[in-house]
């Protein structure tokens, strides 16, 4: 019977590794089709509760993915209550960090603040999850920015671009430098901005990319220079197919 349980958690963990790389790599359908699967087994399991929990959560990122955000938010908020529930404080505030990206996807700002700084107190990220940590405060920067809270959104950028150089993380460096850059100069950091860019693309960056060069493409907007924001925007949609998205 024992032999039977690993095999069927063994199943479970290889479907759960490969929808969690299908995720990654914004393969949609089949990151669905495995989490599905491993999902089915962990739950006949009351000991994989948490593993359970862990799949649903990445079932909900990839309905955010798919643009169904009212399911995705039910199943995040389903998962942080029964979190809650079991002192689970980790797992917790990356619900919580994902509910603030699914409200970036609606526009509503001030919410996605207020779950980002919920995932901080939660959690001590910084220690224990550097990279979260790092993807909370570059999205608090983004959200300040658009609420024209420039002065906090510059803190962020701040406190993200040093943790970044301390940990080597050069995606988020090469982030935080160009948010940096459009919050302060944009018109005279133009060149720079476009090279910071040209740099993530040569690291295949490309999920970081399509969204941060959408919000660099509307700053120029902003100042009525539609070529340089026509040359974001082509980096978003350029960055978008190379993902190589799918939806359910």
């Amino acid at each position: 019977m024992l032999d039977n349980v690993e095999d069927e958690i063994e199943k479970a963990e290889f479907h759960y590794k490969l929808g969690n790389l299908y995720y990654f790599t914004k393969t949609t359908l089949l990151s669905f089709h495995h989490l599905s699967i491993a999902k089915s087994i962990y739950q006949a399991y009351e000991e994989y509760k948490i593993q359970s929990i862990n799949c649903t959560v990445l079932l909900a990122l990839n309905y955010i993915d798919d643009g169904r955000l009212m399911r995705a938010e039910r199943m995040l908020k389903a998962s942080a209550d029964r979190l809650i529930k079991m002192n689970e404080y980790h797992l917790l505030s990356a619900v919580y960090y994902d509910l603030g990206f699914l409200k970036i996807q609606e526009d509503k700002h001030t919410e996605a603040i207020q779950y980002f700084n919920k995932s901080f107190e939660t959690n001590d990220l910084k220690k224990n999850a550097p990279i979260m940590y790092l993807q909370c405060i570059y999205e608090s920067a983004r959200s300040n920015y658009k609420l024209g809270n420039v002065d906090k959104a510059l803190e962020w950028v701040q406190k993200g671009f040093e943790f970044s150089q301390e940990t080597n993380n050069i995606n988020f460096s090469l982030k935080f430098s160009v948010l940096n850059i459009c919050y302060t100069a944009p018109l005279e950091g133009v060149d720079q901005v476009k090279e910071f860019i040209n740099r993530l693309e040569a690291r295949e960056a490309y999920v970081d990319i399509e969204a941060l060069a959408e919000d660099v493409a509307y700053v120029y907007i902003a100042l009525k220079n539609y070529k340089d924001s026509t040359y974001f925007l082509e980096k978003a949609i350029k960055s978008s197919k190379l993902t190589g998205k799918e939806v359910l």
